[in-house]
């Protein structure tokens, strides 16, 4: 498979789990949560097997990780780690299929 077709196919893979309704119900349930609260229910989404019971078809290769950022307002864009006791706005899922590929969903970056 040449490059482009596998960078194809892993964004269609992320797509197809980003995208699934179960996923964005996960979403949406967590960031309407408590601050306080998000963080435990983002480790449980985080866990492919939390993804599995939920009926969304894990792709070969598809990691998840936590991120959380702060309001890309108050700080220079290109700071990539939070202060110490930062604003942090929801947190995020990253859904990566590959070393190339990783997107994040969630938070408001506008």
């Amino acid at each position: 498979m040449s490059t482009s077709d596998n960078i194809v196919k892993m964004t269609n893979d992320v797509a197809k789990v980003v995208s699934h309704p179960n996923f964005l119900k996960m979403m949406e349930q967590m960031n309407s949560l408590p601050a306080a609260e998000r963080q435990s229910e983002a480790e449980e989404i985080a866990k492919l097997g939390t993804l599995v019971k939920y009926g969304i078809q894990i792709p070969h290769g598809l990691r998840v990780s936590l991120r959380s950022f702060e309001d890309p307002n108050t700080v220079p864009t290109t700071r990539a780690i939070p202060r110490p006791g930062a604003d942090i706005k929801p947190i995020t899922v990253c859904v990566s299929a590959g070393l190339i590929v990783c997107v994040s969903v969630g938070g408001d970056v506008s």
